[in-house]
């Protein structure tokens, strides 16, 4: 069916949730505990926890062909659901717990997962203090 432009008729928008439900499977649920939330007059959204840090949680939200983050910036679109995953993955990885960060680095600075853990020199980070 053509479009009032003349042109075809775009692709209906998947449903949010089918996008989300998918991210949710590709996260596993060992690292990660994913929660579709679909309350009443809400967009549905899929709550991301890290099980080892539970203040890194992050709300990720599906519409206009892509997957985004709380803060309205797109994350993939909903059709490369495993690179979507492994954005969140980054994201919500704990720094301090043998956590790789950009250039391969290993940041030291933190103990485990405990904030209020913190050696008294970031020296010997490969990210932060120049290197062991």
């Amino acid at each position: 069916m053509a479009s009032w432009s003349g042109g075809p008729e775009p692709a209906p928008e998947p449903e949010p949730q089918a996008g989300l439900e998918k991210l949710a499977a590709e996260l596993g649920g060992e690292q990660f505990a994913a929660t579709l939330i679909t309350a009443n007059c809400r967009r549905p959204h899929l709550r991301v926890t890290n099980r080892t840090a539970t203040l890194l949680t992050e709300a990720i939200y599906s519409g206009h062909g892509y997957f985004w983050w709380s803060w309205a910036e797109r994350i993939e679109p909903v059709w490369n659901v495993a690179a979507a995953a492994e954005k969140v993955r980054q994201v919500l990885q704990a720094a301090g717990n043998g956590a790789l960060v950009t250039g391969g680095a290993e940041c030291t600075c933190v103990a485990g997962c405990d904030p209020l853990c913190v050696t008294s020199s970031v020296q010997g980070c490969g990210v932060h203090g120049g290197g062991r």
